[in-house]
């Protein structure tokens, strides 16, 4: 049986809210044919990779809130759906309901008690989503991200926030992302109303109330409700999705202590000077473990130890504000004592395929913000040999 070599990691509960429905009248030569959201780009709808990029952070599941050409929605879930291994719904209105109609009909429609991430499905942010959805779940109120703009929207802008993260309009011009966080709750009193606009009504008596937390953005923005950020839209792409920063990290004795072969939950520690250094260096960044566990092929300990293990060590790193990506792991060696495992591996570091996978799934290319922090010889050849950058943890503080 072929080996994963992979930890599928624990998805956030939380039901991701596509604004898909709009006409895009301001691009009308285009949405004539394409609604905004699937517009292409690398052969490939831009929706395509909105979603893509929100599973990096580990959401798994979306609702396309939809209304004019449905159909083409439909399409592409049928096409995209299992490609990048997520779960899409639609949420299609009978009649047009505006951007708080569409969410309000949605949230009649789901049942389950996750949180909810409303966004554009004509707007990217490249910021971490992992660290934004960590404010948010520290007040559940909800929090919207403000971004700096010299571009005046219609939908909300002048605003700012006060010394408890308070949004308020000021003359200041920070603009709406058109991204939030919220839980239905929050939006209670507005169930009643059938058509009205998210921004415009719903946000603003929010905010005129002192209900809504912001965070300030500085990431790059692009919104392609004009001609000419349409071309601009490929060179954002490829600097803001393509060209997205990665840490790969070594486990043992990089960031947990090593006792030989550990595997027993009792003996898991954080080296903390390490996790402080990839905090303060490398919060942004996307990050995945790789890392050889021969301890398996040995029998040594089970795969179920080992996941077991991973799965206290990635609660320990997630109340530290660091958040995982991916975990890729190679339980083989030529020395092996079981049988399945006894081979030569090109997961097996300083072999290169878990690097491969990685960049490959994640839809990245290798440049200059890709890093390894290793502890050893093979952790060394493995960044050599994938041609990243490499940091040895006992030089990093």
């Amino acid at each position: 049986m072929k080996h994963s070599h992979q930890i599928i990691l624990e998805k956030k509960k939380v039901n991701v809210m596509i604004l898909c429905g709009g006409f895009g009248s301001r691009i009308s030569k285009v949405t004539k044919q394409t609604p905004k959201p699937l517009v292409k780009i690398f052969n490939k709808p831009f929706l395509y990779f909105l979603i893509k990029n929100l599973t990096r952070y580990n959401f798994d599941n979306f609702y396309l809130l939809t209304h004019y050409k449905n159909k083409d929605f439909i399409k592409f879930k049928k096409k995209y759906e299992g490609k990048i291994k997520t779960k899409i719904s639609i949420v299609k209105e009978k009649t047009k309901l505006d951007t708080g109609g569409a969410v309000i009909n949605a949230l009649s429609k789901i049942n389950n008690k996750n949180d909810f991430l409303l966004i554009n499905g004509d707007t990217y942010l490249n910021a971490d989503f992992n660290l934004i959805y960590d404010e948010f779940k520290k007040k559940n109120s909800l929090q919207m991200l403000l971004i700096k703009s010299s571009k005046e929207s219609s939908k909300l802008n002048s605003m700012n926030i006060n010394k408890k993260n308070k949004i308020y309009f000021s003359k200041k011009k920070l603009m709406n992302s058109g991204i939030y966080f919220f839980k239905k709750k929050n939006l209670k009193k507005f169930y009643k109303i059938k058509k009205c606009s998210f921004e415009n009504f719903i946000l603003k008596k929010k905010i005129l109330s002192k209900q809504v937390r912001g965070i300030k953005s500085n990431n790059n923005f692009i919104d392609i409700g004009s001609y000419s950020s349409l071309k601009n839209l490929k060179k954002f792409m490829k600097n803001n999705y393509f060209n997205q920063k990665i840490l790969f990290l070594d486990r043992d004795n990089t960031i947990t202590y090593d006792k030989s072969y550990t595997y027993k939950i009792k003996d898991l520690k954080l080296i903390n000077k390490n996790i402080s250094f990839i905090k303060k260096k490398f919060q942004s960044y996307l990050k995945i473990i790789v890392t050889n566990q021969s301890g398996i092929g040995r029998g040594y300990f089970s795969e179920k130890n080992f996941k077991n293990f991973m799965a206290k060590l990635n609660n320990k790193l997630e109340k530290n504000n660091i958040y995982l990506s991916k975990i890729y792991y190679c339980p083989h060696h030529i020395d092996a004592n079981k049988n399945n495992y006894k081979f030569n591996c090109n997961f097996r570091k300083p072999n290169t395929k878990m690097i491969i996978n990685a960049l490959k799934e994640l839809e990245i290319k290798k440049g200059k913000n890709i890093f390894m922090i290793g502890n050893d010889i093979k952790d060394k050849k493995l960044a050599l040999k994938s041609k990243i950058k490499y940091l040895d943890q006992e030089m990093i503080n």
